[in-house]
């Protein structure tokens, strides 16, 4: 399922502000290109590597559950729950205030505000959990 399925209960998209926001807030090409693949749904999930006979097993690396969609390994497993709970608990230790934590700041960013540094602190968090699986 692509991501503008997934949200689009959320309302219209500003993909302009979702596309350029990763080259707003990183410098390395790295973190870019990951961010870039994940809004074209081309990171390697179990599922695909399952279809192509790379592992035996399409499920969660995490949790060993549920099948491994990006919605699922960013989102709703629940040990990415507990990791963006974290997350947001280190950011309050910081002082770093934010509103809220939607699924959908997760996935594309905070594009309503022009915290550059949260949404930093976002992309390299999903770098953290895309890594570990």
């Amino acid at each position: 399922m692509s991501l503008n399925v997934l949200f689009e209960k959320d309302g219209e998209l500003d993909w302009k502000k979702i596309y350029c926001l990763p080259y707003r807030v990183a410098l390395d090409s790295k973190s870019r290109e990951f961010q870039y693949k994940l809004l074209n749904g081309c990171l390697a999930t179990n599922i695909l590597l399952s279809k192509v006979g790379i592992i035996s097993s399409p499920v969660c690396s995490f949790c060993g559950e549920v099948n491994e969609s990006l919605e699922h390994i960013f989102i709703t497993c629940h040990y990415t729950k507990r990791f963006w709970a974290e997350v947001k608990k280190w950011m309050g230790h910081q002082n770093i205030q934010i509103k809220s934590l939607s699924h959908k700041d997760i996935m594309f960013g905070i594009t309503d505000e022009e915290d550059l540094f949260v949404n930093h602190i976002l992309l390299i968090a999903k770098k953290y959990i895309f890594v570990q699986m």
